[in-house]
Parts: C-alpha cells; structure tokens; sequence
C-alpha cells in the first residue's frame, strides 16, 4: 500500500501536514456552526458561521458542497460527540436495561451538560428530525437486542417502541422549551412511559431514580 496515498475530506485531497490542517479547519467550522446554529437558528446565514469560524464563506464550501451537509454534519458531529460522553459513563458495555435508559436520562440533562449542544438541539428539534432519528435509533436497537435475549416481551414490540419514542420526544421538547422543567420531572415522565415497553413499574422506578454517575467531566 502506497504510505503516501493522499485521502479526501469533502472533495478536498488532503496528505501529511496538509491533512491535519484541513482537518482542523472543519472542525473548526463544525464548531462554529454548532455554536451559531444554536444561538441563531436554522436559518442564519452561512457568513455567520464562516465569521465565528474565523474563514471565508468559500472556505466553507471548500469543506462543504452545500449548506445542507454543513448543517447535517454540525448536528451528527455534535451528536457524536455527546454520544462518546455518555459511553464513558458506562460501568459496562453490555446491553442491559440500565444502559439504554441512562442515555435518555442524560439526554434530558443536556442543557445543563453541554449547553451549546443543548442550544443546538432546541432549534432544531422541531425543523429536522435527522437529530431526534438518530438519538432514538440507539435506545431502540438496544431495547431489541434485550427483546432477542428474552429480557423483554416480544409482544407488539414495533408499536411499542413507537409509541416510547414519542413519548421521550414529548419529554425532551418539554425539557429545553420550557424554562420551569426539571430533571426530576423528566425522570418522572421516563418512570411512568417506560412500562410502555412491558417494563414493571418497580423496575421502571429504579431505573429512572438510581444516582446518577458525576456528571462534571465532559468530551
């Protein structure tokens, strides 16, 4: 294999030094957008971002071919990140009914976690719903891969999880629209849909109330 192989970022050949640098500047850029995106909204103007970046708006595109993959790879970017956040507060790996209800507790959180994500989040929750499709796609494959093990009822399990997304979707939109709601409450409103899933009221308690791990540490 050729070590020199130059690789590629968004129609950009990139190789060396010159790699690390056009790396840098989109992530940069993908900061930048987080940020103004968050404050301003979905529809400020490219200038703005390219001003917070600290580049030219051609610049921008050099990165980017359109503002539509600009803002979808500011949003997966944030969310990436966040999601390596709440792995490290895993104590294991494994599938477990703690692990999936952990991310959607923290999730309710991020306002406070991670205020610029939490921002970002709440303009564009209502636009797009690239952002709240893939949130939920991990809670889901997690419930039924704990279906497949026999952990949970297989009964109308489709519905079911459907109609949990929609209830965690409500919750979240309460969290970051409303200025008055607390994370207890979210906890609450977890306990009381999780049975959705055929999950016993004691258990859906524990899950929602256990101590949360320290939360001051963030990727």
């Amino acid at each position: 294999m050729e070590t020199n192989r130059a690789s590629r970022v968004s129609g950009l050949p990139v190789s060396g030094r010159k790699s690390s640098a056009v790396l840098r500047n989109r992530k940069k850029i993908l900061l930048a957008a987080q940020e103004v995106l968050g404050e301003l909204g979905p529809d400020v103007q490219n200038d703005a971002i390219a001003a917070r970046a600290g580049v030219s708006v051609s610049t921008l595109y050099m990165h980017f071919t359109n503002r539509q993959e600009l803002v979808r790879a500011a949003l997966l970017d944030a969310l990436r990140t966040w999601e390596r956040w709440v792995m490290s507060h895993f104590t294991s790996i494994e599938p477990s009914l703690e692990n999936s209800v952990l991310p959607a507790r923290l999730l309710m959180r991020i306002q406070e976690t991670h205020p610029v994500y939490g921002r970002l989040l709440q303009s564009h929750l209502g636009s797009t719903g690239l952002l709240f499709d893939e949130l939920s796609q991990g809670f889901s494959d997690s419930i039924r891969l704990l279906v497949q093990r026999g952990e949970l009822s297989d009964d109308q399990i489709e519905p079911r999880l459907a109609a949990m997304e929609g209830a965690v979707y409500g919750i979240l939109g309460r969290q970051l629209k409303n200025p008055d709601a607390t994370a207890e409450e979210a906890d609450l409103a977890l306990e009381l849909a999780l049975p959705i899933l055929g999950i016993a009221p004691d258990k859906a308690r524990q899950l929602t109330h256990s101590p949360l791990p320290n939360l001051s540490a963030r990727i």
